[in-house]
C-alpha cells in the first residue's frame, strides 16, 4: 500500500529507509543506488529537502567532492547550520 497511487511521497520515502538499511548492512552501492533513486523520485514529488539530503548522502558515502560541494551549496542557501545532523535526522543509516 505505500508505493500505491495514494502513497506517492513514499517513493521518494522508501528507498530512503531502505538505502539505510542496505547502508548499515554494509552495501554501500546498493545504497547510493536506492538513495539516488529516492533523490529522483522526491525532486518529482517536490520534497526538496529530502532530496539534497539523499545527494548529500550519496556524495559523502561516495567521497565526491564536487557533488558534497553542490549538495552543501543547497543547505547553506536554506541557512542550514550543520546540513549532516538534518541529513541524519531525515535517513536512518546516512551517516555512521
Amino acid at each position: 500500500q505505500l508505493l500505491g497511487p495514494r502513497g506517492r511521497w513514499s517513493r521518494a520515502f522508501v528507498p530512503l529507509v531502505d538505502g539505510g538499511l542496505a547502508r548499515l548492512a554494509g552495501d554501500a552501492a546498493g545504497a547510493a543506488a536506492l538513495w539516488r533513486r529516492a533523490a529522483a523520485h522526491a525532486r518529482e514529488d517536490s520534497l526538496a529537502l529530502y532530496a539534497a539530503a539523499a545527494e548529500l548522502a550519496v556524495a559523502d558515502l561516495e567521497g565526491d567532492a564536487a557533488a558534497q560541494a553542490a549538495a552543501l551549496a543547497w543547505f547553506e542557501s536554506r541557512a542550514v547550520k550543520n546540513p549532516r545532523a538534518l541529513v541524519s535526522m531525515l535517513i536512518p543509516g546516512a551517516r555512521r
